[in-house]
């Protein structure tokens, strides 16, 4: 996704998905589909928003239940970034410090690096929800 190649990105995480269809690990097959939320939102930036939030708000319970810490990031850093294109400060700034959270307790330390600096954007007062 980052280097713009979306087709190779989409197909990759469509194979991961299917890997852990057939591995039988719910929670990598959840992450490969946060991952596809992530490509739409990034391609699609037209009313995406909402429903790429409802998708991943709903991916959370499971993901919990699954101890899934990895996919809990991501699901949170979706949220995150739906609620900020929305200027939802306050749910954007607590779906920020949860997947801040959630990256610290997969140990996935570069996650946690890319997507501090977003803690600092919501510290940054503004009016509103």
């Amino acid at each position: 996704i980052e280097s713009g190649n979306f087709s190779a990105a989409e197909s990759l995480a469509a194979f991961g998905i299917e890997e852990a269809m057939q591995l039988g690990d719910r929670g990598l097959e959840v992450t490969g589909q946060l991952v596809l939320l992530d490509l739409r939102l990034a391609t699609d930036p037209g009313g995406e928003g909402d429903a790429v939030g409802t998708e991943a708000a709903e991916a959370i319970p499971l993901l919990e239940s699954l101890e899934d810490h990895e996919g809990l990031a991501r699901a949170w850093r979706l949220l995150m970034l739906v609620n900020w294109e929305a200027c939802r400060w306050r749910a954007s700034e607590t779906a920020a410090t949860r997947m801040i959270e959630q990256a610290r307790s997969a140990g996935n330390t570069l996650f946690e690096a890319r997507n501090l600096p977003a803690l600092g954007t919501e510290a940054m007062p503004a009016p509103g929800p």
